[in-house]
């Protein structure tokens, strides 16, 4: 079962080996991007970028669900097209709608 939230999420890719923590300074402008592209591109793991050039203290995630198969650990499926996709429009029927 995934957790309900955010940084648990993050741990669950983590444990999954699907997190990749950046703890060289990055610059907001190009660096998290191509990096970010690099990942989608390669099959890599999201990104964790712990040293935002600029603004410290602050993080950054990306990437999370980039490629097939982290899109497959968020969905609790298989990375084929055809269960993601299925897996997909079962969520969209089970909205949770919010609480304001």
């Amino acid at each position: 079962m995934l957790p309900k939230d955010f940084r648990g999420y993050l741990d669950y890719l983590e444990t999954k080996g699907k997190l990749l923590r950046v703890k060289k300074e990055v610059d907001i402008k190009h660096e998290i991007a191509a990096g970010i592209r690099k990942i989608s591109d390669t099959d890599g793991p999201a990104l964790l970028f712990e040293n935002i050039n600029g603004y410290p203290g602050w993080r950054v995630a990306g990437g999370l669900y980039a490629t097939k198969k982290l899109m497959a650990l968020a969905l609790e499926t298989e990375p084929d097209e055809e269960k993601l996709l299925q897996r997909y429009l079962d969520c969209q029927e089970k909205r949770v709608k919010p609480k304001l």
